[in-house]
């Protein structure tokens, strides 16, 4: 009844306000997917409604992917860097570096890109072969122990494996190959 009521009292005063819409066009939209990885480093699939992903792009995951590489988040749409990781711009030559680090690094390590060629970043880049790797405890002993030298920089410590450097950032490694 109360219900009721407010409909004819705001009828009365305007019909507008009883006029209801719904656009549900959201439903039939188009989504590309893409190989991505977990937050445990496990691959699979991300979906990216109505946005073209550049070949570019597709490939270096495919190929990440294939080589057991981890990327934490899917790519970024346009005018986005955090909680995303794009990696269309890095060179393929990384994907062996990359593979080359979790082989010499041995079983438990796992390899994953938390910041990739996505704007937001000094260093990184298209064409640059400069990740962000998560910390993990294999990864991060591996780099201690088999680093030939350890600098103290103002961004933290900075260890050098055979001319890969590797600076502890705090929550991740910034990796220079």
């Amino acid at each position: 009844a109360l219900a009721l009521l407010s409909y004819v009292i705001l009828n009365t005063v305007s019909p507008q306000f009883t006029q209801f819409s719904l656009n549900i066009s959201e439903v039939g939209k188009s989504f590309n997917t893409v190989p991505a990885a977990g937050t445990d480093g496990t691959t699979g699939v991300f979906s990216l409604p109505d946005r073209e992903l550049t070949q570019r792009e597709m490939s270096m995951r495919e190929e990440l992917v294939k080589a057991g590489i981890g990327i934490n988040y899917g790519p970024c749409p346009p005018g986005r860097t955090v909680g995303c990781t794009d990696v269309g711009g890095l060179p393929l030559e990384l994907v062996g570096s990359l593979k080359g680090l979790m082989d010499s690094c041995g079983a438990g390590c796992g390899v994953v890109i938390t910041g990739g060629s996505e704007g937001g970043h000094k260093t990184h880049g298209d064409g640059k072969s400069v990740v962000d790797l998560r910390k993990d405890s294999f990864l991060t002993d591996y780099i201690i122990k088999n680093s030939k030298s350890v600098t103290e920089t103002g961004a933290g410590k900075l260890y050098n494996i055979n001319g890969v450097k590797y600076l502890d950032e705090g929550n991740h490694w910034h990796a220079v190959f």
